[in-house]
């Protein structure tokens, strides 16, 4: 059915990115208001706000077609417990649960080429006012790159068994 209506093949793609955006985006909104109002949380400065969402949204892109590369690849029935498998130990690596710098010598070493640890690292140059470190960007755009890929190697891989 979708072959069928006119449009570009892309058109998915911008609309499941857009989608991730918004969601980040409201996720963002939620945790800094129950920050605010349940534990004080204040900014520095009017442009903290700001910069934090611009990080936001630039971390939900490769966050986006990460997840949607794992839909790709997978069947429907085991996308959740994979991305489980996937995800948490990408948060613990991030520092998630506990400050980079405390986490044991060798997962630290790991840590700083995951996209989890990326995504914090600009969020956390952003709150402080510094500007975005070249390294994360770095890892950013290669694992945007890598899940892009294969996404697009995937669904291409998908459609000629679907479609011929």
């Amino acid at each position: 059915w979708q072959r069928l209506l006119p449009g570009s093949a892309l058109a998915p793609w911008v609309a499941r990115v857009l989608v991730g955006m918004g969601f980040a985006t409201l996720a963002m909104a939620l945790v800094l208001a129950l920050g605010k109002i349940l534990g004080g949380v204040v900014l520095p400065e009017t442009l903290g706000w700001g910069r934090l969402a611009a990080v936001t949204l630039l971390a939900a892109l490769p966050a986006t077609l990460m997840g949607t590369a794992l839909g790709s690849v997978t069947s429907a029935r085991t996308a959740v417990p994979l991305a489980n498998l996937v995800f948490l130990p990408l948060a613990y690596l991030g520092g998630l649960w506990m400050p980079p710098q405390l986490l044991p010598e060798t997962v630290a070493a790991i840590s700083v080429w995951t996209p989890t640890r990326a995504m914090g690292e600009l969020a956390w140059a952003a709150l402080d006012g510094r500007s975005l470190p070249e390294r994360y960007l770095a890892v950013l755009a290669v694992w945007t790159a890598i899940a892009a890929i294969i996404t697009w190697l995937a669904q291409t891989r998908q459609s000629r068994v679907d479609f011929g």
